[in-house]
């Protein structure tokens, strides 16, 4: 089922107010790569990597970091590393479905809450 191995790019962005924090308003925006390392029934699994560069807006200058103190707007780069994984429910309810009915010749009525 499906190619393993597949490669495909990506492009994120995102924007945000925090009021607690007091942040006016953030930003970030980049790029990345995921790579399909396994898509064998009933798993998938899946390694990313990203680039993005991040502003954020501040009310205030004062930081638990002393580098950025009398700063109200900090800009970054930020790269990230991911790995996620999971089964497929749809495969896995079907084969619930499959179970309750080969035992009783019938579909189990309580199948979905497995009692």
């Amino acid at each position: 089922m499906g190619a393993q191995g597949r490669v495909y790019p990506f492009a994120i962005a995102y924007v945000s107010t925090n009021f607690r924090r007091k942040i006016e308003y953030r930003y970030f925006a980049g790029a990345g790569v995921t790579w399909q390392v396994v898509k064998t029934r009933p798993w998938v699994l899946k390694l990313s990597a990203s680039a993005v560069h991040e502003s954020t807006q501040f009310d205030g200058t004062m930081y638990n970091r002393s580098e950025y103190d009398g700063k109200e707007k900090i800009s970054l780069w930020r790269g990230t590393l991911y790995m996620g994984g999971f089964q497929h429910a749809v495969y896995l309810y079907a084969r619930k479905c499959s179970a309750a009915k080969s035992q009783t010749g019938r579909p189990d009525p309580d199948f979905r809450t497995g009692l």
